[in-house]
C-alpha cells in the first residue's frame, strides 16, 4: 500500500479523490428498518468488479465534528439501520457499515452526510523491481550516469514512518529493532506479516542495507491480509489510526 506522511488538506475532497476514505474504534449499532418511502441518494462505485457485497463507508459533512460523530453515528444507525464495525474520528469523520444498498442510499441522503461509498477489496500492485543498488543509486541524483554511490546526510533517526500495507516481520535482522506492530484492522488476528510485501516495503523505506532512511523507527500498520488483500473500509480505520 504506501507509507504515510502528515499533511493535512481538505478532509473530504482529499479521501473522495483517492476512492476511499481513511481509526480504528469498532462500534456495533443494529437499528431498525427503512421505512419504504425513505429519500434515496446516490451511493459511488456500487458498480466497482471489487465491490464487497452489504458493505458501505459513510462519510460526514464537516459540521460534524470530533465529539459528535459517535452520536451521528448511533443516530445513522438506529434511524436507517445497519451494523457499524469502523467510527472514524481522526482522518476523517464518518463509519463503515454493514447494510443493504436500499439502506446505504437512504444514509446517503441524510443532509449531514457528505456521501456514501460501496466498500470494494484492495490490492497489491504488481511491481517491476530494479536491483536495490540500482534503486539507490538514483535516488541522491538527477543526473546520469550513475555515479555508483548513495549519498545521504542523515540516517533519520528522529523520523518515524507507518507503513500502511501487509505488516511488517518486525524480527527481520534488517530493521535492527526498530520496527515494531501496532494495529492490525484486518480483522485476521495475525499480527505479523504473512504476505511479505509490507516487509519489502519498509526495508525500501528503512532497512540498514537497502533501506534510504537507515535509522528510521518504523511502525507496522497491518491493512491487508495474508492473500494481500483487504477492504477499503481497513484501510480506511488504518490511516485514521495513525493520523489519530
Amino acid at each position: 500500500m504506501g507509507v504515510v506522511a502528515q499533511s493535512r488538506t481538505s478532509r473530504l475532497g482529499r479521501l473522495a479523490g483517492l476512492g476511499f476514505v481513511a481509526a480504528a474504534a469498532a462500534v456495533t449499532c443494529v437499528g431498525m428498518a427503512v421505512p419504504a418511502a425513505a429519500a434515496q441518494g446516490q451511493v459511488l462505485y456500487t458498480d466497482s468488479v471489487d465491490a464487497i457485497p452489504n458493505s458501505y463507508v459513510v462519510v460526514f459533512k464537516d459540521s460534524v465534528s470530533t465529539q459528535n460523530v459517535d452520536s451521528h453515528v448511533r443516530t445513522a444507525t438506529a434511524k436507517y439501520g445497519g451494523q457499524a464495525r469502523y467510527t472514524y474520528r481522526a482522518a476523517l469523520h464518518g463509519y463503515a457499515a454493514t447494510m443493504t444498498e436500499q439502506q446505504a442510499r437512504t444514509v446517503a441522503a441524510d443532509p449531514a452526510v457528505a456521501f456514501v461509498q460501496q466498500d470494494r477489496t484492495v490490492r497489491i500492485l504488481d511491481v517491476q523491481p530494479n536491483p536495490p543498488s540500482w534503486g539507490l543509486d538514483r535516488v541522491d541524483q538527477r543526473d546520469l550516469p550513475l555515479d555508483n554511490s548513495y549519498t545521504f546526510d542523515t540516517r533519520a533517526s528522529n523520523v518515524a514512518a507507518y507503513v500502511i500495507d501487509t505488516g511488517i516481520r518486525t524480527t527481520h535482522e534488517t530493521f535492527g529493532g526498530r520496527a515494531t506492530f501496532l494495529t492490525n484492522t484486518t480483522g485476521d488476528g495475525n499480527n505479523t506479516d504473512c504476505n511479505g510485501h509490507g516487509t519489502h516495503v519498509a526495508g525500501t523505506v528503512g532497512g540498514a542495507q537497502y533501506g534510504v532512511a537507515k535509522a528510521v523507527r518504523l511502525t507496522a500498520v497491518k491493512v491487508l491480509g495474508c492473500t494481500g488483500s483487504g477492504s477499503f473500509a481497513g484501510v480506511a480505520a488504518g490511516v485514521d489510526w495513525v493520523t489519530g
